[in-house]
Order: structure tokens, then sequence, then C-alpha cells
């Protein structure tokens, strides 16, 4: 899986990490700022699920892009030598 992620364009694994990062956080934190839009009935039968897959885009966001920055440093490592 690792040298499958190797072969996708940096910038482009840079801009998916960001986007799932944003999204991991705007679902997580939605049962707070979406309680003005839903009715509380519809708000709490969906934040419990809602929070989880939030928090797991977001951790999959973060894990990309500390993967991306392991890259960077790497190559980097490999151009000095």
């Amino acid at each position: 899986m690792i040298q499958s992620l190797k072969q996708i364009d940096p910038e482009i694994r840079k801009w998916v990490a960001r986007i799932l990062i944003l999204f991991g956080i705007a679902i997580a934190y939605s049962p707070y700022w979406i309680d003005s839009i839903l009715e509380k009935e519809i708000l709490e039968s969906m934040s419990g699920p809602m929070m989880s897959v939030g928090w797991w885009i977001l951790g999959l966001g973060l894990v990309l892009y500390f993967f991306n920055m392991w890259l960077e440093i790497k190559s980097e490592n490999k151009n000095t030598d």
C-alpha cells in the first residue's frame, strides 16, 4: 500500500489530505454548528454516527498528511547524501 501511495503525485496527496482533514473536522463537529439547521429529533439520531465518521475521516486525513511529510523528509535526505 505504501508503494502505491508513493506513486501518486505529491501535490495530489497533499490536496487529498487537506480535503479529508477539512471534511473530517466539518463532519465531526457538525452536531455543534448544524443545531440551528436541523430539528432536534433528526440531530439526536444522526449525531453519534456523524461524529464517528467525521473522526475516522479526520484521522485518515492526518495519517495521509504525516505520510506526505515523512516522504518529503525522506526524499530531502536522499538528495543531500
